[in-house]
């Protein structure tokens, strides 16, 4: 449900603003801004589970870093890797509670359970930290830190 401007009576409405397209990008490509840390939070692991590369390039900076087992992946190399779960029927299913802590930049933790075509049937579990920071007016994750069963 979408509330209206004076409609009092909905809490639920997104804290998100509608995607709106880029003049200086390509017509497919959307940006949305996330004011509240669990909306991009939910966004980024949407993005993995749909294997959404475009979708995730939207929820990180320009500088985003994925470090797993000492190596550092830039956002290119990372949104490939997001792309590639598509293929792999892949998906990225947080267990238990998300964990978010600061009022700027965000620490947000949680366990999760990653599966895909070559993981066997039990996938693998491990913890992941983002850093998020608001990047000109969005919140965007800037560090993903990811922990546990090699990927």
């Amino acid at each position: 449900m979408t509330s209206q401007p004076g409609d009092t009576t909905s809490t639920t409405a997104p804290t998100t603003t509608a995607p709106t397209t880029t003049t200086s990008e390509p017509s497919t490509t959307t940006t949305q801004v996330f004011t509240d840390p669990a909306d991009v939070i939910a966004e980024y692991i949407r993005t993995y589970g749909e294997g959404d590369n475009l979708g995730f390039r939207a929820t990180v900076t320009r500088n985003y870093r994925y470090v797993a087992g000492g190596a550092q992946i830039t956002v290119d190399d990372q949104a490939r890797n997001v792309g590639n779960l598509e293929g792999l029927n892949g998906t990225l299913v947080p267990i238990g509670e998300v964990t978010t802590t600061g009022t700027g930049p965000y620490e947000v933790e949680f366990e999760h359970r990653i599966t895909a075509d070559n993981y066997g049937p039990d996938g693998r579990v491990g913890t992941s930290t983002l850093t998020i920071v608001d990047d000109g007016g969005t919140l965007e994750v800037s560090r993903h830190v990811y922990r546990g069963e090699s990927l």
